[in-house]
């Protein structure tokens, strides 16, 4: 703009002194009951400083927009990726629990509620061994339990999507024009 707002503001012709304003409730809602200031300085061309003015409460308005956008954006992508890192473990772990587990430490026992020890030949279900019983029971809840941890696997990975998305859209849409 060919001067700084610093020379055109501080520059000796441009100090006025303002009437003091009593500030009451009237103010707040009514403008007109506000006094126009009277401006008479040489060295400032108005329409200079109202594109300075202006220039510079957009710069602020965008530096305080990206700054607060930027730090929510952090949190919830923060707390998202934590959630969704919770679920990709619990996932992972019922599905490839096999594969992760190690077979030495297995104990097979059975008792009556007293404590007195049966065979598992010896009690039988539906004309079925105690211990087939067992073995299809415990079979099942695996499978339940694998097939529970793809909607887990599924979920950690949807969280994400939503932030993922915002990031793509922002980017293709977001320009600065200084």
């Amino acid at each position: 703009f060919g001067a700084s707002l610093n020379d055109l503001v501080t520059s000796p012709e441009c100090h006025e002194n303002f009437a003091p304003i009593a500030l009451d409730d009237s103010l707040i809602y009514q403008c007109s009951n506000v006094e126009q200031c009277t401006h008479e300085c040489e060295g400032i061309d108005p329409v200079q400083l109202r594109a300075v003015n202006h220039r510079a409460a957009c710069t602020a308005e965008w530096a305080v927009h990206a700054y607060l956008l930027g730090f929510v954006f952090s949190i919830v992508v923060y707390i998202l990726l934590n959630v969704s890192r919770l679920y990709f473990v619990r996932g992972v772990v019922a599905i490839w629990w096999k594969h992760i587990t190690v077979d030495k430490y297995s104990y097979l026992a059975s008792c009556t509620g007293l404590g007195s020890n049966l065979y598992p030949k010896e009690v039988l279900k539906d004309g079925r061994a105690f211990q087939e019983v067992i073995k299809e029971k415990l079979d099942q809840s695996l499978m339940q339990f694998s097939f529970y941890g793809y909607f887990e696997l599924s979920f950690a990975i949807a969280l994400n999507l939503p932030w993922l998305v915002f990031l793509i859209i922002l980017s293709q849409n977001l320009q600065y024009e200084a």
